[in-house]
């Protein structure tokens, strides 16, 4: 999923895409809190709660380092 996610990070922004990923993992987080003894009812939960774990997951890798400043990045080692 992640790829996925940067591709479309690269389009639209970070920031809308961090959001909307926040917005699949709480659409999964809300059920799961009402999950049953069924093993298909709590793995449907968990698989959306997994897919906006990977699209989060790109661009925040790639935001990240981005955003940090030249001073607080570690030195490349020679």
């Amino acid at each position: 999923m992640s790829p996925i996610a940067g591709v479309i990070a690269d389009r639209y922004g970070y920031r809308a895409v961090a959001s909307g990923d926040t917005a699949v993992i709480l659409i999964g987080t809300v059920p799961l809190l009402q999950a049953g003894d069924d093993l298909g009812d709590l793995a449907w939960r968990l698989a959306v709660i997994g897919i906006g774990h990977g699209l989060f997951a790109g661009p925040d890798a790639a935001t990240v380092p981005e955003r940090t400043p030249p001073e607080l990045m570690a030195p490349p080692e020679a």
